[in-house]
């Protein structure tokens, strides 16, 4: 089985374009720095680049739109096992997709060992972002979550085997 180099995406080169193009007149912001504001980025990008003045009026509705970290994992746990696709592109019968609200396990979060094989590469990207644009944009916080054991893996197996009886 050929394995395809994993790369992580580090958006230095579309960065450089954009300034390239515009120049002084772009205006970059870090994220951590709009994660800021009392309403949350959303809020801080509608006051300080839309002018919108009255935001305090508006309820913003606090939403995690992607899957929690244990869905994430046990769901490629079973795609490994039973994929969408069989061998011939046709729709696997037996293919089981966890419903949304199995899990709430909070953020996506790399275990120490996945992040230990991105890790030269998170820190040319750093590097990379420092020089373009100032260490501002590179405060982060690495967290961790703890490997999956196969007792843990067999646990929710069994789990989800007497939830669809």
């Amino acid at each position: 089985m050929n394995m395809t180099r994993l790369a992580i995406p580090d958006g230095c080169r579309e960065i450089s374009k954009l300034l390239s193009v515009f120049g002084g007149t772009i205006r970059l912001i870090p994220f951590y720095q709009a994660c800021q504001h009392p309403m949350g980025p959303v809020a801080y990008l509608l006051e300080e680049f839309c002018g919108c003045k009255s935001i305090r009026s508006y309820s913003f509705k606090q939403t995690q739109e992607s899957k929690s970290n244990l869905w994430v994992r046990y769901q490629n746990q079973l795609n490994a096992r039973w994929p969408r696709f069989d061998r011939k592109k046709q729709l696997n019968r037996d293919y089981i997709q966890l419903p949304d609200h199995y899990m709430s396990s909070g953020k996506f979060r790399l275990t120490r060992s996945e992040i230990s094989l991105l890790q030269s590469q998170i820190d040319a990207a750093n590097i990379n972002m420092i020089d373009l644009l100032g260490d501002q944009f590179v405060k982060a916080k690495t967290e961790a979550i703890e490997e999956l054991t196969s007792q843990d893996v067999l646990d929710f197996m069994t789990g989800l085997a007497k939830i669809n009886r």
